[in-house]
This record gives C-alpha cells, structure tokens and sequence, in this order.
C-alpha cells in the first residue's frame, strides 16, 4: 500500500463515522423520543428542537416538531375550555338554586 493509499483509507473512515454533531442529534433525539413515550410533550419538543438546530435541513423532524406542537396547543385548548365548562357549570348550579329559593 502506498501512503497514498493509506491516507485515502484513512479519510474514508472518518467520513463514514458519525460526527460529533450526529451523535449528538441521534442523543437528543433518543432522549426525546423517551420523553415522548412518557407523556412529556413539552419536554420532548424542547428536544427536538435542540436537535433541529443542529441540523436544520433535516425537514421530516421539522415537520414532525410542528405537529407535535400543534398537539400541545390543542390540548392546552381542550384543558382551558374544560376548566371555562366547569366554572360555568358551577355558576349554573348557584343559580339555579339561587332560583329555587326565590319562587
């Protein structure tokens, strides 16, 4: 083999092993996907988008970022009109009784 060779060999190896970077996406995005798995939405979306920024091209976890963002956001919505239902079934209830007390 000529040194040529060898140092050819050489940078073909290192541009077949992860970098740095990918490692650490590969970790963000394992770790979030535990979180995900575990009903931490909001956590897991930090997450990802952690790894996002370290690879910014990468448009399916974009695209899967987003949605799970408009998950989040659609449950924030479903809790405050469940909490807005029970106030106002509570002020029914007071009312009414204040009705039947009144006749």
């Amino acid at each position: 083999l000529t040194a040529n060779a060898i140092m050819g060999e050489r940078n073909l190896q290192e541009a077949l092993r992860p970098s740095s970077q990918q490692v650490d996406c590969e970790q963000l995005l394992g770790k979030a996907g535990t979180l995900e798995d575990a009903g931490d939405l909001s956590n897991a979306v930090t997450l990802y988008q952690r790894a996002l920024s370290l690879e910014p091209e990468h448009h399916q976890l974009r695209r899967y970022v987003g949605l799970l963002i408009r998950r989040l956001n659609a449950e924030a919505v479903s809790r405050d009109r469940q909490v807005e239902l029970a106030k106002g079934a509570h002020e029914e209830k007071g009312y009414a009784s204040l009705q039947l007390t009144a006749a």
